[in-house]
């Protein structure tokens, strides 16, 4: 299976995730939503398998609530 490899090439299957999300809505419209979402995931500085590299993936989208 493949695994993400830093340039020293050291991988690592396990590494920790965050997620920061930032939700907008208009008062007038409050089932609808935008949001920008930031996923990372990293070694946590090398607390983790010892890898200390890691990925940042930014998503914008929009959320209708029923």
């Amino acid at each position: 299976m493949p695994s993400e490899v830093s340039k020293d090439g050291r991988s690592a299957n396990w590494l920790n995730y965050f997620a920061l999300e930032l939700t907008f809505a208009a008062p007038a419209l409050p089932e609808l939503e935008v949001l920008f979402r930031l996923h990372h995931r990293s070694g946590a500085f090398g607390l983790i398998n010892g890898s200390t590299n890691g990925a940042d993936f930014l998503s914008v989208g929009a959320r209708y609530r029923f």
